[in-house]
């Protein structure tokens, strides 16, 4: 959970693959390139009273995206444009601190509403509850054990008769806090998994 104010992070992706799938997650024998860019700007808000016991922040991710593809055996070699991709609206998050500082739990809702910008959104409003926590099972909290998930509920899509099946994702992980020179270098080490479902 951010500090108590107003609080901005910005996230930075680049993403190219050759790698096309079909539907049945074999790889397509056909000539493909995708450049992804994506440029995720997160602006939160978090009061300093506390809500139901919780650290409460609302929050929005405002990502600007370019895609460029290549598909010749369909004719396709375009660019999208640098555009807003799909606006993440968080107006809930609460956030608890458990057993005198050994964990946390951190309980949200957010919500997708369609863009416009077809061609790198989704174009259909879709809903996100998550769930999850992190335990610190030794003495000075070094050790985190976590576990999330994120259940996705997706309405059909406003330009097509589509509707996106619905979608639940576990995230959990084991990590490792190293401290050298009295604080001066931290590093951190983790082993995670993420299976979905839909």
């Amino acid at each position: 959970m951010p500090h108590a104010g107003f609080s901005y992070f910005n996230f930075f992706y680049y993403y190219p693959t050759s790698t096309l799938k079909d539907r049945d997650g074999n790889k397509a024998n056909t000539n493909f390139d995708l450049d992804l860019v994506a440029d995720i700007n997160l602006f939160a808000y978090t009061p300093k009273k506390k809500f139901l016991g919780a650290t409460y922040t609302a929050s929005i991710a405002v990502p600007v995206m370019n895609a460029a593809i290549t598909l010749p055996r369909v004719g396709a070699d375009s660019s999208t444009g640098a555009s807003f991709g799909d606006v993440y609206i968080e107006p809930i998050s609460l956030g608890w601190t458990v057993a005198k500082g050994k964990g946390k739990i951190r309980a949200a809702y957010g919500f997708m509403p369609p863009s416009g910008a077809r061609r790198v959104t989704s174009d259909y409003l879709g809903h996100q509850l998550s769930f999850g926590g992190t335990y610190h099972p030794d003495k000075h909290g070094l050790w985190q054990i976590s576990a999330h998930s994120v259940w996705e509920l997706h309405h059909t899509k406003r330009h097509e008769d589509v509707k996106v099946g619905n979608n639940v994702t576990f995230e959990y992980g084991v990590g490792k806090t190293f401290v050298k020179n009295k604080g001066a270098q931290i590093y951190q080490f983790e082993s995670s998994a993420t299976p979905s479902f839909n």
